[in-house]
């Protein structure tokens, strides 16, 4: 397992799904509740909620909201979020609004890039390891909406993370994103992560200025 303290309250972790083996009581009858069948779906979500409680203590009572993100029913002011892709788990935990995304790379990033990335964005990515950065925008995007945990966000327009491409060969780097909402300009910050062949990225802001 993988830990990154962003900064004084937030915490970010991932791991392949055979290190944070194991489950509770509560995760069986929720896996029996929702018909989740597929061997690899049961490893995600015991593995996901396994990692998020080695952060945020073994007593979290781990529930959804209605747009499927998770909620700590017993903790108060705890901020959480969960992301699976392939053999990989990753999870964020903060005091403020946060938002993860795990990426493995995938064709598919290529053929659906019209649908989340602006034409400035498209632009972009013809300057450097377009694969990398269509993935990132995509890893970018989802961790920003999670992040907002209001549904409905138009990702082509209404989603903005900063990628510097000077920085996309490193392993982590940071940068800041923009939600727009109305007339507001709601100001991100961005933390990205290469693990093999994953992209890793998180989104934070103070949800209590909006």
């Amino acid at each position: 397992m993988i830990q990154k303290a962003i900064h004084a309250h937030t915490i970010l972790a991932w791991s392949e799904l055979e290190e944070v083996p194991g489950c509770n009581k509560d995760d069986e009858a929720f896996v029996r509740e929702k018909n989740i069948h597929h061997p690899l779906k049961q490893k995600q979500f015991y593995a996901g909620r396994r990692l998020l409680r080695s952060l945020v203590g073994a007593e979290a009572v781990i529930n959804y909201d209605q747009y499927g993100g998770p909620i700590v029913a017993n903790k108060r002011n705890a901020e959480v979020s969960l992301s699976h892709s392939a053999n990989m788990v990753a999870c964020a935990y903060s005091d403020i609004a946060i938002g993860i995304d795990i990426q493995q790379a995938d064709e598919k990033f290529e053929r659906v890039k019209f649908r989340f990335m602006s034409s400035d964005e498209l632009s972009e990515s013809e300057k450097t390891n377009r694969a990398d950065y269509v993935q990132f925008c995509w890893s970018a995007k989802e961790a920003m909406f999670k992040a907002f945990r209001k549904g409905n966000i138009n990702f082509r327009q209404q989603l903005m993370p900063n990628i510097p491409l000077d920085e996309l060969d490193l392993d982590e780097f940071e940068s800041t994103g923009h939600l727009i909402i109305g007339n507001k300009l709601i100001a991100m910050r961005l933390n990205y992560y290469k693990h093999d062949s994953y992209t890793i990225v998180s989104a934070s802001f103070d949800a209590s200025k909006y």
